[in-house]
Formats: structure tokens, sequence, C-alpha cells
């Protein structure tokens, strides 16, 4: 988790990085970091696939990686990280959440799909 350590082992093994951004969020908001600052620290240069989804918390509290829908920090964090990234590819990482209908969930990956397709396209002029 710590950006040193991933800079060394992306750098020292020379390979492409994938950028989990949810993970990095849970992370940066368990150690209480600051979610940019970290991200800043990561080998940005070699990302070529970034991960996207929403996340919550766990019955204790506890963030987790749910894996539902992205929310408007979520798209936030996406727009500003492909100011320093140049991925091949951005993968949404979403299967709804259980009280959800087949409906509801057709819906949202359609919505979210939409609006990560316009991140990516603004981002690329």
């Amino acid at each position: 988790i710590m950006p040193d350590e991933i800079n060394r082992l992306v750098l020292e093994n020379d390979v492409s990085f994938l950028l989990d951004l949810t993970h990095a969020k849970i992370t940066a908001e368990y150690h209480g970091w600051d979610i940019h600052e970290y991200i800043r620290n990561l080998p940005l240069d070699r990302v070529i696939e970034i991960h996207i989804n929403g996340s919550g918390y766990d019955k204790d509290g506890f963030p987790q990686d749910t894996h539902q829908s992205m929310e408007d920090e979520d798209y936030s964090l996406l727009e500003w990280v492909l100011k320093y990234t140049n991925p091949k590819i951005v993968t949404l990482e979403y299967n709804g959440i259980e009280s959800e209908s087949n409906e509801t969930i057709i819906c949202s990956l359609r919505k979210q799909l939409n609006e990560i397709q316009n991140i990516c396209n603004f981002s690329e002029t």
C-alpha cells in the first residue's frame, strides 16, 4: 500500500501498473491520508489500466470495495486522475447490490458507462 514500495516494485521489474481507484480511495481513507496526495505518489506514468466503481462500508463502518454504483466523488476522482495518466483501458467493476432489481442494475450500468465514456472522451481532447 505504500507508494514508495509500489514505485520500487514497478520500476525494478519494468512493469505497467493497474490503478484501482476504489482500492486507493479505501486505503487512503483507512489510513487518514489525502486521496489525491496518495495517488500522486504512485507510478502514474506506468498506469495502463484503471478500475473504478462505487464503494461503501461494512456493518462495522469499515470502508469496503462493494462494487456498487459510482457516486459524484468517484466520477470526480476518475476525471482528476486522467489528467495525470494515459490508460489504455478504464474498467467499470459494477455488479449492483443485493437489494437492487435487475432493472435498476441495468439502468445504473447504462448511466455509469455513459458518464465514464464522457469523462474519458473529454480527457482525450
